[in-house]
């Protein structure tokens, strides 16, 4: 008997926002990204009304729905609004022996949450929340109240105004990743230099507020599979998008050997790039992917990269990129 469609529909939503979870935390598979989810979900249920809960359930597509009422004792004491810190904390204090949640794990959700949404209906119901609803879920005109993050939106563009300064970019000093793909972009005629910043650039997010440009413009490399002759494949996206593994199958299907296309899990990243997830640059691997690229990262005059450390990036040109992996252009999404 068939799957009836809204059924399919639902599941495919719901696994949706687990992808986009996991790429805006940088994690390795939709598994963790659905317990920090989880985590950050019941962390705002803890601070606002059963009326105001159910509100904000009625807004969520319902896969998401039914993650979020999951596990709800009403009765739960209710906790006042805290900093981002101490409620990060409460967010990686579930099932903390199988919680991967990052420090941005709030702001992740939130970001990704805000693209499967309605976003108008989603502010409206924080709007009748307690102070620093708005705030926890990226709400436009919540003036950060609480402590909590501002909005997903309006935090990266205030970040480019107030962008943090260098922490180093002598290559004598860099970081052994770091420094291996400055001598490898020395070694391919680049004469661009890796930046590492005293702040994360392990999203495209934070890569964005750091260096002071539009989230399109990150270069984030993306690693995959192939099922089931297991040859790495790179991605490099721009970090606004959302990459479709069946459509880069596709696209790519003469050079894979008509082979599915899956997310790698950090072993295979690692081994595969010999870098760790956050920081993995699009040369120098150490065994060579087969390479897409963005085609949406050619409409900008420069982009930046990911320098092997989760700190560290470079500045190209799109047309540098591609010739400096030899990767095939097309849309990824």
């Amino acid at each position: 008997m068939p799957v009836p469609a809204e059924y399919q529909r639902a599941r495919d939503d719901f696994y949706a926002f687990l992808a986009d979870a996991r790429e805006e935390a940088g994690l390795w598979s939709t598994h963790v990204a659905y317990t920090m989810t989880q985590s950050v979900f019941q962390v705002f249920r803890r601070r606002v009304s059963t009326e105001q809960a159910l509100a904000f359930a009625n807004i969520l597509p319902v896969g998401l729905r039914a993650l979020f009422v999951a596990d709800w004792d009403v009765n739960e004491r209710k906790k006042p609004f805290e900093s981002i810190e101490a409620m990060t904390e409460e967010v990686k204090a579930l099932r903390p022996n199988h919680n991967f949640s990052p420090d941005t794990a709030i702001r992740d959700v939130a970001a990704a949450l805000r693209r499967h949404v309605d976003e108008r209906a989603l502010d409206r119901v924080l709007a009748g929340c307690p102070d620093g609803a708005g705030a926890f879920w990226g709400s436009a005109d919540s003036g950060g109240t609480g402590g909590c993050i501002p909005s997903a939106g309006a935090a990266w563009s205030s970040a480019r105004n107030k962008r943090p300064a260098p922490a180093m970019t002598d290559p004598a000093d860099l970081p052994a990743s770091a420094r291996r793909v400055q001598d490898l972009l020395h070694g391919l005629g680049h004469d661009g230099r890796v930046v590492v910043f005293s702040e994360s650039t392990r999203t495209s997010a934070e890569a964005a507020a750091a260096v002071g440009c539009d989230v399109a413009q990150i270069a984030k490399s993306l690693v995959f599979r192939t099922r089931p002759g297991n040859r790495p494949v790179l991605v490099i996206a721009s970090g606004a998008n959302r990459v479709n593994e069946k459509a880069v199958a596709r696209r790519l299907a003469e050079r894979i050997g008509n082979e599915a296309v899956v997310r790698a899990d950090a072993e295979f990243v690692r081994t595969r790039t010999g870098f760790a997830i956050g920081g993995v640059p699009p040369i120098g691997h150490a065994e060579p992917p087969v390479v897409a690229i963005d085609e949406d990262l050619l409409r900008h005059d420069r982009i930046w990269a990911a320098a092997g450390t989760p700190n560290a990036v470079f500045e190209l040109t799109p047309d540098r990129l591609v010739a400096m992996t030899g990767g095939t252009v097309m849309p990824v999404g």
